[in-house]
Order: C-alpha cells, then sequence, then structure tokens
C-alpha cells in the first residue's frame, strides 16, 4: 500500500513537496515540488475523492501568492491548479479540505474576504465551482452544520463528526 502526504517546507524551492511512501517497501517517493505559481507551504493533509483524485491547499503562491487549492492525479502523475484565491475571495488557505455528505468540500483562508478576517469556503471539485458566501460563524447545507472557530472547520450531522479537523 501506499501513502499520500505533503510537506510544507523542503523540495526543490524550499517550498514543500507532494510525496508517496510505500509502507510496505518503506520508499520514499518525491512526486511534485511546489513552489512560486503552483503554489507553496502547504499545511494541511491531502484529501481524497471519489474521482480517485487528491486534493490539497497550498498557504502561499499561486498567480496572486495569497494559495491555492489543487489536484493531484496519482495515476497520471499530474498536478494542476483548480483555483487561485485573489485576496478578495479569500487568502491564504489553512488546513484540511473537508469532504462532506453533500459532495462537496469546505475550507477555510487565515485572511481576505469582505472583513480581511479569512473565509469559510465551499469547493465543488466536479464541477470545479469555489463558492466563498458561507457565512463565516455557521451554517446549514444538506443537513450538514458547519462551523468555523479558531482556524478549523467542524462538519456535524445528528451529533455525529463527519470529519477530523485542523488544530
Amino acid at each position: 500500500g501506499r501513502l499520500y502526504a505533503m510537506t510544507s517546507n523542503g523540495g526543490a524551492y524550499s517550498a514543500g513537496v507532494v510525496f508517496e511512501y510505500d509502507y510496505a517497501l518503506h520508499n520514499f517517493f518525491r512526486k511534485f515540488n511546489l513552489g512560486g505559481t503552483n503554489g507553496a507551504n502547504p499545511n494541511g493533509s491531502l484529501t481524497y475523492t471519489s474521482n480517485g483524485k487528491l486534493y490539497g491547499m497550498a498557504y502561499t503562491g499561486g498567480l496572486n501568492n495569497y494559495g491555492v487549492i489543487f489536484e493531484y492525479n496519482y495515476y497520471t502523475l499530474t498536478y494542476t491548479i483548480k483555483y487561485n484565491f485573489d485576496g478578495l475571495n479569500g487568502s491564504y488557505p489553512v488546513g484540511n479540505l473537508f469532504k462532506a455528505a453533500n459532495g462537496k468540500m469546505y475550507g477555510m483562508t487565515t485572511d481576505g474576504g469582505a472583513n480581511n478576517k479569512g473565509v469559510l469556503f465551499e469547493y465543488d471539485y466536479v464541477n470545479n465551482i469555489y463558492d466563498n458566501s458561507v457565512p463565516e460563524e455557521s451554517y446549514m447545507h444538506d443537513g450538514i452544520k458547519v462551523i468555523r472557530r479558531s482556524y478549523s472547520v467542524f462538519l456535524f450531522k445528528k451529533i455525529r463528526i463527519f470529519d477530523e479537523f485542523y488544530k
């Protein structure tokens, strides 16, 4: 079996890497060097989705240097920027993208947005649609309550936590 993850530093540009670890053979393989317009310094985990791809966020870098949402296809070894943060719609994403029961992912930024206090956003990876109109503190969507507290995102349904949160 293999594990896919990322580092926040190191690699060819000292800005992090996406890597594969084969835990049966104890081998580490660097798959992609982050840096510059590809995004840099991720500080969360990769999220696996039903399309067989991994999604993550890089804290800085991208076209505006405010971070990115990216996709990594480990079958084809391709890294694709899916969204460039621009400040108005959030900047400096932190933590993980959390996949909810409605099939969409949720995440947050530390800065940007209308009051420059960060945003809680929804990302539809199937249709590549980013939506930061999620209220800052909490909201209900398809029976799922999303709450933002101290750079963590919690997803609840019937008092059951669906995803872990970033500490």
